[in-house]
C-alpha cells in the first residue's frame, strides 16, 4: 500500500471520527460512512444480534448493520424508534407478545412481507409505505402483509393461505396461494365473518373440491374460472365437487366456467347467476329454488352457449325443481319437482368415548373403535362433513391415515374414504358417497397396523349431510 493511500484512509478515519460528535443530518452521515466500512468486513447477515434476556430492543440499536435476516425473541415487548432503521430486510416476523414499535424502527429497508400481531401500538413511519394506514384499516390484525416491490404502496393482509380484505367487519377473500386439492373456505378470519369470494380470488387453481361455507353471500365474477387448453378444446379446471353455503344469494359472471361439474346444487338463497357461471362443465343435472334470476345474452346462458337451460328453466315458469338432460350434448331438460337438498339436514353431537367404551371391530386389522350409530338413518346421503381429533393419548401412537366406515341398512360397515389425523389438532373433511346410500352410523378406525399397544379418547362430529 503506497502512502497516499495510508494518509487517505487515516485522514477519513479522522473525520469519521469527528463527525460522530454530532447528531441530527450529521449523525446520519456517520452511519452511513459505517456502513460503507462495514461492508468491507462482511458480517454474518442472518446472526440474531438480540439479547435474549431483554424485553425491549433499543432506539437505534441495530440500524445500518447491513442486515438481511433477524430473529427477534419472543419475549421482546417494545421495539423502539430507528431499532433496524436502514438495513437489507425483506420480510420481518413480528413476534406476538410486542406490544408497541416506535418510529422508523424498520423505515428505510426492503420489506415486502410483515407478519405482525393484532392491536400493536405502530408509530408514523415504523415501517413506511402505507403499512400503518393499512394496518389500521384492517382493525390492527394479527396475520402477514405482504406488498408486490419495494416500490407500492398497496399492503395486503393473509390468514394462511388465504389473501383477503376487511371492509365494515366483513371479510372478503380476494386470492389464494396454496396448492391444495380440496379446499374449505373459512367461514370466519379473527373472528369477522367471511361475506364475499372476490373477483378472479381462485382464477386457476387446481382445485378438485370446493366447500363454500353458509356465511358467504356473494361470489364475484370468474372466483373459481378454471383455464381453457385451446389446442384440445378442452377445459382445464379441476373442480368436480362443489358445495354453496345455504346463504348465497349472488353467483357472479363465469364464476366456475371450465371445469368438471356434473352435478350443480343451488341453494334456496340464491336470487341470481350470472351469464356463463356454469359453463363448459359437463352438466347434467341443477337443483335449483324458484324465480331465480338467471344471466342471458341471447346466445349464452348460465351453462354457456345453446345449452337450453335457461330456455327450459324459463319453460317451467322458474319453478324450483331438479332439472336433469341425457348427456351434456342434450339441449333437452326434464324437471321433477325433487330438489336435492344442500341444508344441513342433521347435527349430530360429538361424543367422546374411551378404548373400553362402545366397541366394534373395523378394518382388516380388527381394530375396536368407537362410533357414532343414528337413533334415525340418514337417508339418501351423498356426502357429509366430518371434524375429527383426538383428545387424549394414554400410550402408544395412532397419529396418521384414518379410514370412514359408515353403517348400513343391513347392519354392514363399508369403507367410504380417508383422512389424515397427523396429530391432535382438528381435521375437517368431506367425506362423499359412490351413490346415494342410507346412513345409519359412522365409525373411524386408523388406516394400517400400528405396533405396540395404543389406548387413546377421540372427539368426532358428523354434520352437513347432502341428501336427494
Amino acid at each position: 500500500m503506497n502512502k497516499k493511500m495510508i494518509i487517505l484512509i487515516v485522514s477519513i478515519s479522522i473525520i469519521i471520527c469527528g463527525v460522530s460528535l454530532y447528531t441530527g443530518f450529521i449523525h446520519e452521515a456517520i452511519l452511513f460512512g459505517y456502513n460503507v466500512f462495514t461492508s468491507m468486513i462482511k458480517p454474518d447477515e442472518s446472526k440474531n444480534f438480540l439479547d435474549n434476556n431483554s424485553t425491549i430492543i433499543n432506539k437505534s440499536a441495530y440500524a445500518y448493520r447491513l442486515l438481511t435476516n433477524i430473529n427477534i425473541p419472543d419475549n421482546i415487548t417494545t421495539i423502539e424508534n430507528s431499532a433496524f432503521k436502514a438495513n437489507k430486510l425483506t420480510s420481518v416476523v413480528i413476534p406476538s407478545n410486542v406490544s408497541s414499535i416506535g418510529g422508523k424502527a424498520f423505515n428505510k429497508n426492503r420489506i415486502t412481507s410483515i407478519t405482525i400481531g393484532s392491536n400493536v401500538s405502530i408509530e408514523e413511519n415504523a415501517f413506511g409505505f402505507g403499512f400503518e394506514e393499512t394496518y389500521k384499516k384492517n382493525g390492527m390484525d394479527a396475520g402477514t402483509y405482504m406488498r408486490n416491490d419495494t416500490k407500492s404502496i398497496e399492503w395486503s393482509i393473509w390468514y394462511r393461505n388465504f389473501k383477503y380484505i376487511k371492509n365494515n367487519r366483513n371479510i372478503s377473500i380476494i386470492g389464494y396461494n396454496g396448492f391444495d386439492e380440496e379446499i374449505i373456505i373459512p367461514e370466519e378470519i379473527n373472528g369477522y365473518p367471511v361475506i364475499v369470494i372476490g373477483k378472479d380470488a381462485f382464477h386457476e387453481n387446481k382445485f378438485t373440491s370446493v366447500v363454500i361455507p353458509d356465511s358467504v353471500k356473494i361470489i364475484e365474477n370468474m372466483a373459481f374460472f378454471g383455464s381453457w387448453d385451446n389446442v384440445n378444446e378442452i377445459p382445464l379446471g379441476m373442480i368436480s365437487n362443489l358445495v354453496i353455503g345455504k346463504n348465497v344469494t349472488t353467483i357472479g359472471d363465469r364464476v366456475f366456467e371450465n371445469n368438471l361439474l356434473s352435478r350443480i346444487i343451488i341453494p334456496d338463497s340464491v336470487t341470481s347467476i350470472g351469464i356463463n357461471a356454469f359453463a363448459d362443465n359437463p352438466v347434467m343435472s341443477i337443483s335449483i329454488g324458484a324465480n331465480v334470476k338467471l344471466g342471458d345474452n341471447n346466445t349464452n346462458g348460465i351453462l354457456g352457449k345453446s345449452t337450453g337451460f335457461n330456455t327450459a328453466y324459463a319453460n317451467n315458469n322458474n319453478r324450483a325443481g331438479n332439472y336433469t338432460r341425457p348427456n351434456t350434448k342434450s339441449t333437452t331438460w326434464t324437471r321433477t319437482s325433487q330438489v336435492i337438498s344442500a341444508q344441513k339436514e342433521k347435527i349430530i353431537n360429538s361424543v367422546n368415548w374411551k378404548w373400553s367404551d362402545n366397541q366394534i371391530k373395523l378394518g382388516t386389522h380388527g381394530w375396536s373403535v368407537g362410533v357414532q350409530q343414528f337413533n334415525e338413518p340418514i337417508k339418501n346421503c351423498m356426502r357429509f362433513k366430518l371434524d375429527y381429533e383426538f383428545t387424549k393419548i394414554n400410550y402408544g401412537n395412532p397419529y396418521g391415515v384414518q379410514d370412514v366406515y359408515v353403517k348400513g341398512i343391513n347392519g354392514s360397515w363399508n369403507k367410504v374414504g380417508s383422512f389424515n389425523a397427523p396429530n391432535n389438532k382438528k381435521v375437517t373433511i368431506m367425506i362423499r358417497m359412490n351413490n346415494p346410500s342410507d346412513i345409519y352410523g359412522v365409525g373411524i378406525v386408523p388406516a394400517k397396523s400400528i405396533s405396540g399397544q395404543v389406548s387413546y379418547e377421540n372427539k368426532f362430529t358428523v354434520r352437513e349431510f347432502l341428501v336427494y
